[in-house]
């Protein structure tokens, strides 16, 4: 295969494909040489766009537009680490490895990028210089600010269970450490790989120790906000719905990242328990019920003004995320009162990407995908399928067999995945192309 590195860069795709260099090579040079701005933007674009959450198939319809926009006959191809374009008039292949992930202000620079390459309103130099001022973007909340965001998502999220005083008090003073390991972890280097594992295993300890001498009746109500933060609740939900795309390839690869996610912290879990053989496991029953009406509400209002901040929103997206992520949590509560579970949640994602798209396309809010990245918390299929594998390993109780508890966390990811999907079809029934599609851009 040959390739063609950015010419700003000229080492970057190189050093990926240990190819020769120019230089040795006098015809790779011709090929390097004729490869066109527009084709190194387009494929930097859909590296970034993985970077989002959003699903290969909408990256892969962005790539085609951008390309027909700037005149290219290219083939592109989404993988699960990068992006890869093939110019079909010389063969010349260009690809680039997606960043590591982006926070919501770059999310939504990016779509607005995408956007305006849609309408041809950018040069492909000036595109790749927006894109490198996206990669290096400060983030526009600081470590306090971000430290403030994830301690409120723990409450927030704790609230939202409706806990007893105890676990409310533990999860507000044990918040401190996932607070600490979140926002210092871009200096772990190699050592972030056991994060999740650390994190787990410094606050399911005191869980454990408290919950033996009673001081807590539900160590669930704990655990699961105090790993939020680092449970791969979107990456498993979307891959469910890039599987029900076609997006195999993609799909399974971010599943398999996710599981192997689920099990570092569940091994976490399982270590802090191993050290306190007084520990009957971890049960998501056992409420303590007593806090005032309406407490789950407010718990939702700190997750929203915590996500804000944890994340990077921009500024002006905190009444859109707040009205998105109240509808699809209500929608979820009310229809809860009535319906199964699985109900529930299907039918509250769908709400959740209805009120995004409306808002985006009749209201001036931000990006879809910058309003739904919070809600895979909120509709809880990470928190609870962390406490299913845990309950498996260590052979505790959820109310049932293992096996049917683990299926039932199953078929709640597929909930929520399918309502994605649903909709996203409903809200572009009205599109030339119609389908489950995000739009980027639009």
């Amino acid at each position: 295969m040959i390739v063609a590195p950015d010419s700003r860069h000229p080492s970057r795709v190189m050093r990926r494909w240990q190819t020769v260099t120019p230089s040795r090579s006098p015809w790779l040079a011709d090929v390097v040489s004729s490869v066109d701005d527009s084709q190194r933007y387009v494929t930097r674009l859909g590296a970034s766009l993985i970077a989002t959450i959003a699903p290969s198939p909408s990256v892969d319809e962005a790539l085609s537009e951008v390309s027909a926009r700037y005149g290219l006959d290219t083939a592109s191809a989404v993988l699960p680490r990068g992006a890869i374009t093939v110019n079909r008039a010389d063969g010349a292949t260009i690809f680039e490895r997606a960043p590591s992930g982006y926070r919501l202000d770059q999310t939504a620079a990016v779509l607005d990028l995408v956007g305006a390459s849609k309408a041809g309103a950018v040069t492909p130099e000036e595109g790749i210089r927006r894109l490198d001022a996206i990669d290096s973007m400060p983030p526009a909340v600081g470590p306090v600010g971000r430290f403030a965001g994830i301690v409120l998502i723990v409450v927030g999220l704790c609230l939202n269970q409706d806990p007893g005083l105890h676990e409310l008090i533990v999860a507000g003073v044990l918040s401190v450490i996932t607070a600490t390991v979140a926002v210092s972890l871009s200096r772990w280097g190699a050592l972030s790989l056991f994060s999740a594992t650390l994190v787990a295993f410094l606050t399911a300890l005191p869980v454990a120790v408290l919950s033996e001498i009673g001081f807590l009746d539900a160590p669930a109500q704990v655990m699961v906000p105090l790993m939020s933060m680092f449970t791969p609740g979107a990456a498993l939900t979307i891959a469910i719905l890039e599987m029900s795309m076609g997006a195999m390839q993609t799909g399974v690869t971010r599943l398999i990242s996710g599981v192997l996610q689920l099990f570092l912290l569940a091994f976490g879990i399982i270590l802090a328990v191993s050290v306190t053989p007084g520990f009957d496991g971890v049960d998501v029953g056992g409420t303590n019920p007593g806090m005032p009406t309406g407490v789950r509400f407010a718990g939702v209002i700190l997750y929203v003004l915590g996500a804000c901040l944890a994340f990077s929103a921009p500024r002006s997206a905190l009444r859109w995320l707040a009205i998105v992520i109240l509808a699809a949590w209500g929608t979820q509560e009310l229809v809860g009162l009535a319906l199964h579970g699985y109900a529930s949640s299907f039918i509250g994602a769908v709400v959740g990407v209805v009120v995004a798209q409306l808002v985006h396309r009749y209201f001036e809010g931000p990006a879809a995908l910058v309003s739904l990245n919070p809600i895979f918390r909120i509709l809880a299929p990470g928190g609870l399928t962390l406490i299913g594998v845990t309950s498996a390993a260590t052979q505790g109780s959820v109310g049932g067999s293992v096996p049917a508890d683990i299926g039932s966390l199953v078929f709640t990811f597929i909930a929520v995945a399918l309502g994605m999907g649903a909709g996203l079809a409903l809200t572009h029934l009205r599109d030339a192309k119609g389908g489950m599609r995000w739009g980027l851009g639009d």
